[in-house]
């Protein structure tokens, strides 16, 4: 099942990226973080900028987490990290978080 955003939960961010929780359906909270590497080719080179534009993509990074959690085996509710890689994994491009 899918995870779902935590409500008045707010992103932060810092050298390692952004990071954001998620609820699992069991109920306990995924820690979830958006690697630097991911915003290197967006041109996105200081924290207000990244949080910018994580918060304008906000449901891409939410589906690529959840996509990122459903598919571990065995299941597990540990952290979930975004790498560059994740975004073509999961069928996203750059070019779909421009413009």
């Amino acid at each position: 099942m899918a995870l779902i955003p935590v409500y008045g939960s707010e992103p932060k961010a810092d050298d390692e990226g952004i990071h954001f929780q998620m609820e699992a359906p069991s109920g306990k909270i995924v820690r979830c973080s958006v690697q630097p590497d991911v915003f290197k080719d967006l041109a996105e080179d200081n924290d207000t900028n990244r949080l910018k534009f994580f918060s304008d993509h906000l449901s891409k990074f939410h589906d690529i987490a959840s996509k990122i959690h459903e598919n571990r085996d065995p299941k597990s509710d540990e952290a979930v990290n975004i790498r560059y890689r994740n975004l073509h994994a999961w069928g996203f491009t750059v070019e779909d978080f421009k413009g």
